[in-house]
């Protein structure tokens, strides 16, 4: 397993994947949690473009996976990213209600990539919840499963003592 990361990410995380026998590829250049790329359009579209860049030179030195998992902090940016190149066999996204996934750029984001959205079939599309599911439905035009919230965590048991 390997999992895609900032390019900054900070040292104790990264630590803590390769201390479980997970692989950390640094590749992407903009923060999931950055509000910069969605002040206007024209930075939206730049930051897409950095993503989808960030990626492609990630399939270009590494061999496709079989599934790639986007979790919960993923950023609007690597959902439309996703519309623009296959990342993987097969690619499951899940939807999470940040704020930047219903800012004003982002809403006519979905709209511009309407029909992207309905093309890309591949492109598994999850929600934790109901209501999530419904937010989204209201501004992507694909049909997304209700899921659990996957993690890479481990359960530590704790013994009690009463």
């Amino acid at each position: 397993m390997e999992i895609l990361f900032l390019k900054s990410i900070d040292k104790e995380t990264e630590e803590n994947f390769l201390k479980n026998k997970i692989k950390v590829k640094k590749i992407f250049d903009v923060s999931s949690y950055s509000d910069l790329p969605f002040k206007n359009e024209a930075t939206l579209i730049k930051y897409i473009q950095i993503t989808i860049n960030n990626l492609e030179l990630y399939r270009k030195n590494n061999s496709p996976p079989d599934i790639a998992y986007w979790v919960p902090s993923n950023s609007p940016l690597q959902v439309f990213a996703n519309l623009f190149l296959k990342v993987a066999k097969l690619t499951f996204i899940q939807l999470d209600p940040t704020f930047e996934s219903f800012s004003d750029n982002t809403i006519y984001m979905y709209k511009k990539f309407n029909e992207k959205f309905k093309q890309r079939k591949d492109l598994v599309y999850l929600a934790v919840e109901k209501n999530i599911k419904e937010i989204f439905s209201r501004f992507i035009p694909v049909e997304i499963e209700i899921s659990p919230f996957l993690t890479t965590s481990k359960q530590k048991k704790k013994k009690i003592n009463f």
